[in-house]
């Protein structure tokens, strides 16, 4: 039996690009993968797998002689509806923006 809660199998792949054209600009995404959850000891319910995908962007400049970085992020790119686990509902799609500066 598989113990409640636990996947036999979790994928992650994540990637950054520079992009040249654009000095400074980084470009990232990837997915996660979770396989099926039973819910139960005797392995009777289980949970679907589900996979998801992020994406976001960066850019890092100096201002007023300082490094400023930007960043957007999105988790849940295609705002997938998934069970997390057996009582919670996965985030939706999710957008960030930050700003991290240094002084």
């Amino acid at each position: 039996k598989t113990a409640p809660g636990a996947s036999e199998r979790l994928i992650k792949l994540y990637a950054e690009y520079d992009i040249a054209a654009i000095p400074g600009l980084t470009v990232n995404g990837g997915f996660s993968h979770t396989g099926k959850v039973y819910v139960d000891g005797l392995n009777t319910d289980k949970l679907p797998a589900y996979t998801l995908v992020d994406a976001g962007a960066r850019y890092t400049a100096d201002v007023a002689n300082r490094p400023v970085t930007l960043r957007l992020n999105i988790n849940n790119l295609t705002d997938k509806i998934y069970w997390a686990n057996s009582s919670y509902v996965g985030d939706p799609r999710t957008i960030s923006v930050s700003i991290n500066t240094e002084f």
